[in-house]
């Protein structure tokens, strides 16, 4: 998958996700630009899966810290960032 810095998660389900972001403080991550992408770009086989890369930017490696992906063939398709930064 080309993260081996960072945890990636089983595969989880488009509610799980959205629960998830939900928890994280986004009222509505259903509105999401990101996550509309990804519920458009969805095909059969596809992953939704966390990727948590925390552990990286703490050895002081830029990686994107914290997102959902969805995965085609191991591969990030796209990212959905569930939590609001102001």
């Amino acid at each position: 998958m080309g993260l081996s810095d960072c945890r990636v998660s089983v595969p989880l389900s488009a509610s799980e996700v959205i629960t998830d972001a939900k928890r994280s403080g986004n009222p509505n991550p259903e509105d999401n630009a990101e996550w509309v992408a990804i519920v458009e770009a969805r095909q059969p086989g596809d992953k939704l899966r966390e990727v948590n890369c925390l552990a990286a930017i703490s050895r002081g490696e830029y990686r994107d810290p914290y997102y959902f992906a969805l995965f085609r063939d191991d591969v990030v398709v796209l990212k959905f960032h569930p939590v609001i930064i102001d």
